[in-house]
């Protein structure tokens, strides 16, 4: 996915890292005997609240994506605006949530919509990057 610069740390999930904080903790404890310290887990009660919600979210965004773009290449004069808007919103809960895993999930989805509605440069960008 990108190169590893010498010395840097090199980390696997043991579990979908879109399930909320605690379940994860407590699935990890159960599963693994271990308490994990990652950046998440160890934000403070209201922070992890916030990323549970943008996790939340960033998996139903993620399961309903096929759907609404199905219907949206349906529809006569599709509000494309809505659709972009919708996955931009899933591009920036992705960055802040700092899940890059998932990244891969909007972008396809940007070059998509960009190549059905004809834009060529905006296409070519997400293309490139997907």
């Amino acid at each position: 996915m990108k190169p590893i610069a010498k010395g840097e740390e090199i980390t696997i999930s043991y579990l979908d890292t879109l399930i909320p904080c605690s379940s994860r903790r407590d699935e990890l404890e159960r599963k693994y005997s271990f308490t994990c310290h990652c950046t998440v887990c160890d934000l403070p009660t209201l922070k992890a609240l916030g990323s549970d919600m943008n996790r939340i979210q960033i998996a139903e965004m993620c399961l309903r994506m096929p759907d609404t773009f199905r219907t949206w290449l349906k529809t006569k004069n599709p509000p494309t605006a809505m659709l972009l808007a919708e996955v931009y919103v899933l591009l920036e809960l992705i960055e802040q949530e700092h899940l890059e895993e998932y990244r891969g999930i909007p972008v396809r989805w940007l070059a998509h919509v960009y190549a059905a509605g004809g834009q060529r440069k905006q296409f070519e960008k997400w293309a490139q990057e997907a």
